[in-house]
């Protein structure tokens, strides 16, 4: 049967502050309050593995005033103003749950306890376990329910059923609420009968079973106590309404939507940020009561004797062993440590991670390979540990993710050898040796740097982009005159656009960007619509999007994958760094917030000029592209003068801007459609365009045929450094999927080319700033771009040092180009 945990988060948070808040508050480096969500977290690890639920639901009280306010005006009128320390800690804690991916609800106008007394009714079936520190809660108990009820501190509890509660109390669940209609709730400022304490309420219950009866027999009391019963008989029958849980409210969840599958790794890592690192341990550690192994060494060091081990850093545990044995360790304890620092041969899963977890503790992994960058060497499409594991055919397990990490673990200890063969075989060793393997320790540094963020900066522009944001919805809505439409909705906005407006429509009544595009001068709503959406996505992605990643010390710590893109790229993430593109006119003023450390700094931009192109030439020997390049000439320019045959003072703007759209489209394939959209002329003329600059370059065009030709044949293109990228999409039934494949084969060799050059170039650079012990760092890297927290009196030797680096990384039959810059903020350094 499922057993569904019900929490009543409020009288937690309540419970976790004032039994830590007395002494020394805790408070993180950051100066935040965070006694409540240390007391919260502890309570919910013990309770989770002590009741190891189903099914979880965390249940708030609604801000605004409930019913019962509504009902009796002095509701919970006696309680004292709430510390902001406290305060605080609320959106804290809920930070915390949905970090760890725990379904919480709150519902306006009730309270946590009838979203729990509702869901025990509504979910009757399973068996049912309410955590609260609240008595009023035990009179939700029945056959399927039971309280577990905290007593004393953060740690004792007490777990009460039908028989239990009867045992402990004398009461049968009902009549707890009978109970508080007699003696009232000073907590909630329950009024109750003037003079009737916990001892006489209990007595009479016993006697009564309940008030009504007790009133029919009212006539049974004596003295005092039977004037205040029947002078306030109203209020204790109000006593009764405030004090029982609402059972019918509607619910807004599913049971399927609670079901436990709770993600441990962001959650402890929201609490390492923090500073609670022993906590977020413990908070992992819930993970390793479901993993078992039928083989498990005892100690890391038993290692040392077998063959080339496997180490991985995941779900907040550490996991060692080999094809035939696993260890689980839920710390970083002094053996493993000996053993991660040790020269000893490695195998990691994401050695970059274990590095970053292993500093945390002052130790060095000096020595390791890495499995997921050799085997998306080996194959392009195994992008993530996911691929890696549907490789392996191992079913994903939500509830149980290092079980399947070790199943993974052990099929990587299989397979080592040969992929390792594999890499000589398919001539990768020296991609691995000399590019990829290097790059981790540079990458693994310029996250550990991170860059610095104007906090202020980046607020006024999230303040700057929400007023525009408002200003658009106001002229929207004065002129669809429709207060409640929904711009986020693509359904409403449909409905308004093609129906109301009668504004021409495709067949899936689609609104992005491309329809409205070519709606604009349809209507004068249209673009407004678009400004909105552009600024929208720049607000939830930049203006604020980015603040929740700033760190306590002011600084944003992307993290770099060497394996995400089948291509060669890195990619970023947490953020994403790589689409705040210098070229991108929409985002490039989010790159005034990223800022030197201080006044003796600057950042240092260098930009491959046009590397694509220059690498498409030298790859094809197409001559004429080849002179251009060599010349000095504009490549655009020079193209436009090829197709038009013209002169280059008769080369108009227009003429140059087509021959621009084509020389960047070329690579990926661009159709006569997408380059007439692009330009916004006839179908037809782009496609003679497109035939023109074929004939112009023949090279080229014999090039691209030869690339897909050869991909055909062996099922994958080749880099200039001989990295590899699988198209198996060549081989697909389906046409469009092939098509695909063809652009992917033309464009693979050129970006993977320039993504395995500015990876050298960072090595280098890297490299050379550390053998001259510089104050200058590396820190970004965005496509064709490396940014260089660089200190003003280094300026002099290091600008011609990284432009003569990353310009001669390789020597092609045309010169490669970097332009360069520094300012006070990115944006300046463009």
């Amino acid at each position: 049967m499922s057993k569904l945990l019900l929490i009543d988060a409020n009288s937690l948070i309540f419970r976790a502050y004032y039994a830590t808040a007395y002494g020394n508050m805790m408070v993180s480096k950051s100066g935040q309050p965070t006694n409540a969500l240390f007391g919260f977290t502890n309570m919910i690890i013990k309770a989770l593995a002590m009741i190891q639920p189903t099914h979880v639901l965390f249940a708030f009280d609604a801000k605004a005033k409930t019913f019962r306010h509504e009902q009796y005006q002095d509701y919970k009128g006696t309680r004292k103003e709430l510390p902001q320390e406290l305060i605080d800690q609320f959106q804290l804690i809920r930070d915390f749950l949905d970090a760890c991916a725990f379904p919480r609800y709150e519902i306006e106008g009730f309270e946590a306890d009838d979203i729990i007394g509702s869901s025990t009714r509504r979910f009757d079936e399973q068996s049912i376990v309410i955590l609260s520190s609240d008595k009023d809660l035990l009179q939700l108990i029945n056959e399927q329910t039971s309280v577990v009820l905290m007593k004393k501190g953060l740690t004792e509890t007490l777990t009460l059923d039908l028989d239990s509660l009867f045992e402990t109390e004398g009461l049968k669940p009902y009549q707890v609420i009978e109970m508080k209609a007699l003696m009232g709730d000073s907590a909630d400022n329950i009024p109750g009968v003037p003079n009737v304490g916990e001892k006489t309420a209990k007595k009479l219950i016993e006697t009564y079973q309940n008030i009504d009866v007790l009133y029919e027999h009212i006539d049974e009391i004596k003295g005092k106590l039977k004037e205040n019963l029947v002078n306030y008989k109203d209020q204790a029958y109000l006593s009764k309404h405030l004090a029982t849980i609402i059972h019918d409210i509607p619910l807004p969840f599913s049971l399927q939507e609670l079901e436990y599958t709770p993600n441990y790794e962001e959650g402890a890592r929201f609490l390492r940020l923090y500073d609670m690192n022993t906590l977020s341990q413990s908070l992992a550690s819930l993970s390793l009561e479901k993993v078992s192994s039928s083989k498990t060494l005892q100690s890391v060091s038993q290692l040392a004797s077998h063959k080339c081990p496997i180490v991985m850093f995941n779900q907040e545990v550490w996991l060692v062993g080999n094809d035939e044995e696993m260890v689980v360790i839920q710390t970083l304890n002094e053996e493993l440590s000996t053993f991660l620092g040790s020269s000893q041969d490695k195998i990691f899963i994401d050695i970059k991670r274990a590095m970053h977890e292993a500093s945390l503790f002052n130790v060095e992994i000096k020595t390791g390979d890495d499995a997921l960058i050799i085997a998306n060497l080996i194959d392009s499409s195994l992008t993530s540990l996911d691929k890696l594991k549907d490789y392996f055919q191992i079913p994903m397990d939500k509830k149980n993710m290092i079980q399947s990490d070790m199943q993974c673990m052990f099929e990587v200890a299989k397979a080592i050898d040969g992929w390792k063969a594999k890499l000589k075989e398919n001539e990768l060793e020296d991609v691995y040796l000399d590019i990829e393997k290097p790059l981790t320790r540079v990458l693994f540094s310029m996250e550990q740097l991170g860059i610095k963020v104007d906090e202020n900066a980046l607020k006024d522009i999230a303040q700057s982009t929400a007023e525009r944001i408002e200003k658009l919805e106001q002229d929207i809505q004065s002129i669809t005159n429709l207060p409640n439409l929904n711009l986020n909705s693509p359904k409403q906005l449909a409905n308004y656009l093609f129906d109301d407006l009668k504004l021409p429509a495709n067949k899936q009544r689609s609104t992005n960007i491309d329809v409205l595009e070519s709606l604009m001068d349809k209507h004068p709503i249209i673009p407004l619509i678009i400004d909105y959406r552009k600024f929208q996505k720049f607000y939830s992605t930049y203006a604020l999007g980015l603040q929740k990643y700033v760190s306590q010390s002011s600084r944003i710590h992307t993290e770099y994958s060497q394996v995400s893109t089948t291509t060669g790229r890195l990619s970023s993430n947490n953020p994403n760094l790589q689409n705040i593109s210098v070229r991108n006119e929409d985002t490039i003023i989010i790159r005034r917030v990223f800022v030197p450390d201080d006044d003796q700094h600057v950042l240092l931009a260098a930009d491959y000029s046009q590397i694509e192109l220059r690498l498409l030439a030298h790859l094809s020997n197409e001559t004429k592209m080849i002179e251009a390049f060599q010349e000095g000439i504009d490549i655009h320019t020079k193209t436009a003068m090829d197709i038009y045959h013209v002169d280059i003072n008769e080369v108009t703007s227009a003429m140059r801007r087509a021959a621009k759209a084509v020389n960047f489209g070329i690579v990926y394939g661009i159709s006569d459609f997408g380059l007439s959209e692009q330009l916004k002329i006839d179908r037809k003329e782009a496609a003679q365009f497109i035939q023109k600059y074929h004939q112009s370059f023949p090279r080229i065009t014999a090039f691209m045929d030869d690339v897909i030709m050869s991909a055909q044949v062996q099922g994958y293109v080749s880099t200039l450094f001989k990295r590899r990228r699988m198209i198996h999409e060549l081989s697909s039934p389906v046409y469009s999927v092939r098509e695909f494949g063809k652009r992917a084969a033309m464009n693979a060799p050129i970006q993977g080319s320039a993504a395995d050059l500015i990876k050298i170039a960072m090595i280098r650079l890297h490299q050379a700033l550390e053998s001259r012990q510089a104050k200058s760092k590396l820190i970004l890297q965005v496509h064709d771009e490396l940014v260089v927290h660089a200190a003003k009196d280094e300026l002099e030797w290091l600008k011609p040092l990284m432009k003569d680096i990353m310009e001669h990384v390789i020597e092609l039959s045309v010169p490669l180009e970097v332009s360069m810059s520094e300012g006070e903020s990115w944006m300046e350094a463009k």
